[in-house]
């Protein structure tokens, strides 16, 4: 099972989020070796203990460029 998850571990592109004081904070790191733009796509569900309903949802787009070797500054984003 490891050698699944680790394929994931060393991608390319890597988006690392986490809830910091009521803010969702999301780092992306790029070691593709070119320079250009993304549009990411951030879609947050968050889900009732026992549910399998959403019980928020936050969707946000963003246009960002990415240097090659390169993290992006965070994305701060409040949570309610």
């Amino acid at each position: 099972m490891l050698h699944y998850f680790a394929r994931r571990f060393f991608a390319p592109l890597l988006v690392s989020p986490y809830e910091e004081a009521g803010r969702l904070i999301v780092y992306v790191l790029d070691d593709f070796y070119r320079d250009r733009p993304y549009q990411l796509l951030l879609q947050v569900n968050l889900y009732h203990y026992g549910s399998t309903e959403p019980k928020t949802s936050l969707t946000h787009k963003f246009m960002v460029r990415l240097c090659d070797n390169s993290c992006l500054q965070p994305l701060i984003i409040c949570v309610i």
